[in-house]
C-alpha cells in the first residue's frame, strides 16, 4: 500500500498538495475486483484495504463523522470501523442485491434498499444493526437519497417512480415524474441539495430532473394500527417538478448525479467519455473529457475545488474544478472503478 501514490500527468509526485482543505478528508473507491481503497486527501496516500470477495460492490457511503463505512452487495450490507481492522462490526442481511446505502448525518440510524423492494432503516443496538422500520415498494429501489432535515428520505424504483417517506410520520406520497419519459425509463440515482429544498435525479436515458420541496405539514399517526408498515396518502407536502419544459440530458446512460458540498455546483456522469459540470441555479452546463467510455461515478470535494471521477479506465482521476484540468491520479484497482464516496460531504 505505501507503494501507492498520487501521480500527476502520469509521473509519480511525492510532493502532491492536499485536494481537500479538510484535513479528515478521505476517498473510498470500490471496483469489479471486489477491494475498497481507501485514500488520505490529504497526503495522497491509501490508509487502507479492504479486500471484499463476499460479492460485487453495488453502493458504499460514509457516516458524517468519517468513522464508518457501509458497503451493499448481493443480500447484504457491511458495516466497517475505519479505524480498526478490516473485519465488519456489523453486518445486515437481506433477500436480494442491496443497491442503495446511507446514513443518517450523526450515524444514528442506516438506511438500505434494493431489488427485493424494500427500504429499511436500521438502528444499532447491542452492537448489532435492527430494523427500525420499513417500505414495502414492491419494485425493485434503485437509488435513496436523505433529505437534510434528517426525516425524510427519497427512494427511486425500476418502474419510473420516485418516493418521498416522511420517516417521522412513517407515510410516503409518490412524485410527479416528467411525462415525457419513455418506456422502460427510470432514475438511476438522485440526490438531495444541501438546501433541502430541490431533489435531483438522473435516468437511465441521461435525463436530469429537478423537484421543488417547499414546506409541508404532517398529521398525527397516532391512531396507526401498525406503525411498522408506512401508509401511502396523500398529505399537505408539494412537490413540483421544476421547469418542467425543460430537458437537460446526457447523450448516453446516467450513472451518477451529485451536488457540491455548498450546492453551488451539480456533477452528472454515464456512459460516455464526459463528465457534465452544472451550476444548480441556471443550469449553465460545461464538460469534461475524461478519456475513459464509462464513468461509472462522480464526486466533488468539500471545499469544492477538486473532483474525482472513477470508471472503465480503473483509475480514479482528480480534476481541477475552475480549470477542467487533470491534477492526479489514483491507481491501484486492476478492474474498473464502480463507486466513489468520500468522508466529508
Amino acid at each position: 500500500l505505501n507503494k501507492m501514490a498520487w501521480r500527476r500527468n502520469g509521473r509519480a509526485n511525492s510532493n502532491v498538495p492536499p485536494f481537500d482543505n479538510n484535513p479528515n478528508a478521505m476517498l473510498a473507491s470500490a471496483s469489479y475486483d471486489r477491494t475498497i481503497r481507501i485514500w488520505s486527501l490529504t497526503t495522497g496516500k491509501s490508509v487502507k484495504f479492504i479486500d471484499y470477495q463476499i460479492g460485487q460492490i453495488n453502493a458504499m457511503n460514509f457516516t458524517g463523522t468519517g468513522r464508518d463505512l457501509v458497503v451493499g452487495s448481493y443480500q447484504r450490507a457491511d458495516l466497517f470501523d475505519i479505524n480498526s481492522g478490516v473485519t465488519p462490526k456489523a453486518t445486515v442481511q437481506v433477500p436480494r442485491n442491496i443497491t442503495a446505502v446511507g446514513f443518517e448525518k450523526n450515524g444514528r440510524w442506516m438506511y438500505t434498499g434494493g431489488e427485493e423492494g424494500t427500504c429499511r432503516l436500521w438502528e444499532m443496538r447491542s452492537g448489532r444493526m435492527i430494523v427500525a422500520c420499513a417500505l414495502p415498494l414492491k419494485t425493485p429501489a434503485l437509488s435513496m437519497a436523505v433529505n437534510t432535515n434528517q426525516t425524510e428520505l427519497f427512494v427511486s424504483t425500476d418502474c419510473g417512480q420516485v418516493f418521498i417517506w416522511d420517516i417521522r410520520m412513517n407515510r410516503y406520497m409518490e412524485l410527479d415524474v416528467p411525462n415525457d419519459m419513455v418506456i422502460q425509463e427510470f432514475f438511476n440515482k438522485l440526490t438531495c441539495h444541501p438546501s433541502g429544498q430541490l431533489l435531483i435525479g438522473i435516468t437511465n436515458k441521461g435525463r436530469i430532473a429537478r423537484w421543488n420541496l417547499e414546506s409541508r405539514e404532517v398529521e398525527d399517526l397516532s391512531t396507526q394500527r401498525n406503525p411498522l408498515e408506512p401508509e401511502k396518502r396523500k398529505t399537505a407536502t408539494r412537490v413540483n417538478l421544476r421547469d418542467p419544459h425543460m430537458v437537460y440530458r446526457l447523450t448516453d446512460h446516467g450513472l451518477s448525479v451529485r451536488t457540491s458540498p455548498g450546492g453551488q455546483m451539480l456533477v452528472a456522469a454515464g456512459a460516455e467519455n464526459k463528465i457534465h459540470v452544472f451550476k444548480t441555479d441556471t443550469m449553465e452546463r460545461r464538460t469534461i473529457d475524461t478519456g475513459c467510455r464509462w464513468n461509472w461515478d462522480a464526486i466533488i470535494s468539500s471545499d469544492s475545488r477538486h473532483l474525482f471521477t472513477g470508471g472503465d479506465d480503473c483509475v480514479v482521476k482528480v480534476w481541477n474544478v475552475a480549470t477542467g484540468k487533470q491534477v492526479g491520479a489514483m491507481e491501484g484497482h486492476p478492474k474498473p472503478i464502480t463507486a466513489l464516496t468520500t468522508s466529508s460531504p
